[in-house]
């Protein structure tokens, strides 16, 4: 993901006595903000190289593995593999840390390995969550896209956590509030878009879609299909403060039309 600008919950939280080992060139500045907000306890441990988590593993049991990687090559594209060989009772897990996570940076995401981010290492919530407002999910297309939608969310002080349609999506990240920003709405987004909200509804989240100048039938089957409400595009700051409010506070689902082209955002 190259845009992820988040808050919430600890994975430290989740499961506190888990012994962990988190394998990764931590003494590298991209990975300074990883290194700071490890817990100081004895139940967790730090591996710089794969050779030094192999020895960990050989001398003491472990319950969770974290892999910090900020570019790509800084640990061999068979780590999880390794380490699930090392040590098979372990969850594994991808540690995202606050540089520009993605692809192009660090590399092609190991498959089947869930990601969780540097701030759930912490007691507390991220710098960048501010107010009381809930934490919102977006899906997007493009990078692009994803930075503006943090920007607009952020300015309504929501914390945001964006990420690409079609790529991984964050585990734990304890949102209340997802948004897709949606395209046309033909058969193949429509399975998309009921799948994403399935998923979020297990998570207790409900999902605001957006699409440009939906029809009246595009909004029903947005509903349809799981949405609580839809946003037409060109769409105004005040028809989105609207839409989540729905999923905030919910009543019934509704279309929420774009208005006031004063404030029109997108």
């Amino acid at each position: 993901m190259n845009f992820d600008a988040t808050t919430q919950p600890e994975l430290e939280a989740r499961s506190p006595a888990a012994r962990t080992l988190c394998v990764g060139a931590l003494s590298r500045a991209e990975e300074a903000v990883i290194a700071r907000v490890i817990p100081a306890s004895r139940l967790w441990q730090r591996a710089e190289s794969l050779l030094h988590a192999q020895q960990i593993l050989g001398e003491r049991p472990i319950d969770r593995v974290l892999l910090a990687q900020s570019r790509p090559g800084e640990l061999p594209p068979t780590s999880p593999q390794q380490l699930a060989a090392w040590a098979p009772g372990a969850e594994l897990m991808c540690l995202a840390g606050d540089w520009c996570e993605g692809e192009l940076r660090s590399g092609r995401p190991w498959q089947d390995v869930p990601r969780v981010y540097w701030h759930q290492l912490l007691g507390g919530g991220s710098p960048a969550s501010t107010g009381s407002k809930p934490l919102v999910l977006v899906a997007t297309l493009t990078n692009d896209a994803g930075q503006m939608w943090v920007d607009v969310l952020r300015r309504l002080g929501y914390g945001v956590l964006a990420t690409r349609r079609g790529r991984p999506e964050p585990i734990h990240s304890g949102e209340q509030i997802a948004v897709w920003d949606g395209d046309m709405l033909d058969g193949r987004e429509a399975n998309a878009l009921a799948e994403f909200c399935r998923r979020r509804r297990r998570r207790g989240a409900r999902v605001v879609a957006v699409f440009d100048y939906p029809r009246g039938d595009v909004v029903q089957s947005a509903l349809d299909l799981g949405a609580c409400a839809v946003v037409g595009r060109p769409w105004s700051l005040e028809a989105l403060e609207r839409a989540l409010a729905v999923a905030v506070a919910p009543a019934a689902s509704a279309s929420i039309p774009a208005a006031d082209p004063s404030r029109q955002a997108a």
